[in-house]
């Protein structure tokens, strides 16, 4: 018998697709021994059992081609549970790129930190449209047209 190898990754974000506003999928894992695929789900606060049940098995439904068993783990959250807030002033990385800021305009002025931000606008863009789906996919479009107007 061979190996299942399941990017976690993948599955997190595929089984994200399947969930309502407000539920989370933290984790997506696969446990071989087992043949099961376990899901956390963090989930609002009071949210009804029958939902949660009703959302576990258009999951279920969904993954059942795969002869893959699903485990779901549920954890509740409360409400605004998300992190909290650093106050901006005592975040270091505002201290650092303000720093950079004020030695970057006495070494190189206006002309060069204009130079710079343009410098890196332009590799953004470009490493934007060759990294990212969403710019392959510009990039496949505009060649299409092209090549449509010849």
């Amino acid at each position: 018998m061979g190996k299942i190898w399941v990017d976690g990754e993948a599955m997190r974000r595929t089984v994200s697709t399947l969930l309502p506003g407000g539920y989370v999928c933290q984790e997506a894992s696969f446990s071989g021994h087992s043949d099961t695929l376990n899901l956390f789900l963090s989930v609002p606060q009071g949210e009804p059992k029958d939902k949660l049940n009703r959302v576990g098995r258009l999951i279920e439904s969904r993954l059942a081609g795969s002869a893959i068993k699903v485990s779901i783990h549920w954890t509740e959250r409360e409400p605004g549970g998300g992190p909290q807030q650093v106050p901006l002033w005592r975040n270091p990385l505002v201290w650092a790129s303000g720093t950079a800021a004020l030695v970057a305009l006495a070494q190189l002025g206006f002309r060069g930190i204009a130079k710079s931000i343009l410098a890196a606008g332009l590799a953004y863009g470009i490493s934007w449209l060759v990294v990212t789906d969403d710019g392959r996919k510009l990039v496949n479009t505009i060649i299409k047209e092209v090549k449509d107007r010849r």
